[in-house]
């Protein structure tokens, strides 16, 4: 059964199509992204965190999902919002199609609105907050009082709220800088460690560290300590 969804910014402007994801409601900052592919990494990809993406590109769902595109363990996107959803997800690589990837998350997603328009109103005005409500008969009165409820992305700290909550070893094989670095012959040899956000804070000392540190401008090996 096809359930009608709903757009509504908080500037009031609204775009009615059509649920392709889970029943309910998603408020969060409206952005775009202009990619052709990799719509399932932008959507577990954490610098999406409270954000509803909207996609660009009219075709968005042709190739369906896998495991191997994950960019995350998790759906970080609020909402997803689309001009068309394939009938057929048609690769050989596809394990799901995107409708029941983003109701298997819960993600709350619309497609069929005129994705060109909210680009343009995003681009002339700004990000804006907004609140997409997907179900039978959805209030467009509700949803702008979301949207406009929605205290925006100034001030939270997303980087904590979507990092690692534990420390652990990276295993993935040797990783080159800018500069390059010689290819490890095991895991004990590999120098780099992920470590929680608040590691630093929580050991108070950077002698604590298990090894060496990258410096915030990613600078070659030499700079590494």
């Amino acid at each position: 059964m096809i359930k009608s969804a709903l757009l509504v910014l908080e500037d009031g402007t609204q775009f009615h199509g059509r649920a392709i994801g889970a029943t309910g409601s998603a408020v969060g900052e409206v952005v775009f992204n202009t990619s052709m592919t990799g719509y399932q990494e932008i959507l577990t990809d954490p610098s999406y965190s409270r954000q509803i993406v909207t996609l660009t590109y009219p075709h968005i769902g042709n190739v369906g999902t896998n495991e191997a595109d994950e960019e995350s363990s998790q759906v970080h996107a609020q909402g997803l919002v689309i001009r068309d959803l394939p009938l057929i997800a048609s690769n050989f690589r596809n394990t799901e199609d995107l409708s029941s990837y983003l109701k298997r998350h819960n993600i709350v997603a619309i497609a069929d609105i005129d994705t060109r328009k909210l680009t343009r109103l995003l681009r002339e005005k700004g990000a804006q907050n907004g609140c997409i409500i997907a179900g039978d008969n959805p209030d467009a009165k509700l949803a702008l009082e979301k949207a406009k409820a929605f205290p925006g992305l100034n001030g939270m700290d997303l980087a904590k709220e979507v990092t690692t909550a534990e420390t652990y070893r990276w295993t993935q094989g040797s990783w080159t800088l800018k500069d390059g670095l010689p290819e490890a012959k095991s895991e004990d040899d590999l120098p780099f460690h992920v470590v929680a956000y608040d590691f630093w804070r929580q050991a108070q000392h950077p002698a604590h560290a298990g090894g060496p540190r990258l410096p915030p401008d990613g600078g070659a090996s030499a700079d590494l300590c």
